[in-house]
């Protein structure tokens, strides 16, 4: 099964309550390690830290939507700024473009700025 947008948001629900109870996601039919991975991925880049492993656009989106939607901008900066160094990352070391992920971080850079 590929995790969707509600496995994502729930694990964004479940990384603010500071809790490690991941059995709503595999409830949810998302697998243990995946939602493992969610949440520290969810750390990582909320904490402007390099995250180096490949992760779904949708999760991506999912997080920086919703920090925009709450007008987070300290969290929306970190996020970029993260994304910014995984995608620089990604591009020294496995000579991937990620074009399409880029654009998503500069849609949400733009919005930032008008925030």
């Amino acid at each position: 099964m590929r995790n969707t947008r509600e496995m994502y948001r729930k694990a964004l629900d479940i990384y603010y309550s500071n809790s490690n109870d991941i059995s709503p996601l595999i409830e949810m039919g998302m697998n243990e390690n995946s939602a493992r991975g969610t949440l520290y991925c969810y750390k990582k880049l909320l904490n402007g830290q390099l995250h180096t492993r490949n992760v779904q656009l949708v999760l991506i989106k999912t997080l920086l939507n919703s920090l925009y939607e709450k007008n987070d901008i300290n969290g929306l900066a970190n996020v970029i700024r993260a994304l910014d160094k995984k995608y620089d990352f990604r591009s020294q070391n496995y000579n991937e473009n990620n074009i399409t992920a880029r654009k998503i971080v500069d849609e949400y850079r733009a919005k930032l700025l008008a925030l």
